[in-house]
């Protein structure tokens, strides 16, 4: 099921009434903006962009380079690394919508490239791990 179609339909200043893994990816986008912002160059242009049903967590500039992130969110005690759970898939839906972003720019950005940010939460302070150039 696509968490992201069914986010669009629930009500943003609901949160509260959010099924528990919506709460947890937006805790995590949120998480991976505020440590993007404050530990790099970035600057946030928009946060979930959507068409249709792709959808692009944060969308930040770094100079001259349009970057493209997104964001996995896993509890701290999963065997798996979200980096680990991009699919071939995944990345091929991630592409499109960097493509459908891209020719909705009046002017087109030198070049861009695809971060990918793992937020690893638990009872203590989260572990925030990004990869440059990830896609």
């Amino acid at each position: 099921m696509n968490i992201r179609w069914i986010r669009q339909w629930l009500p943003k200043h609901q949160k509260d009434k959010w099924p528990e893994h919506l709460k947890t990816g937006a805790k995590g986008e949120k998480l991976a903006r505020d440590y993007l912002k404050k530990q790099t160059r970035l600057r946030l242009l928009k946060q979930n962009w959507r068409k249709g049903k792709y959808e692009i967590d944060l969308i930040m500039q770094d100079e001259a380079v349009l970057v493209f992130v997104e964001v996995r969110t896993r509890a701290i005690q999963s065997k798996v690394p979200g980096y680990a759970t991009l699919s071939q898939s995944k990345k091929q839906h991630l592409q499109k919508a960097g493509q459908y972003y891209l020719k909705a720019l009046k002017q087109k950005p030198r070049t861009y490239r695809w971060d990918v940010v793992e937020v690893r939460h638990g009872d203590g302070e989260p572990e925030i791990h990004h990869f440059k150039n990830a896609l």
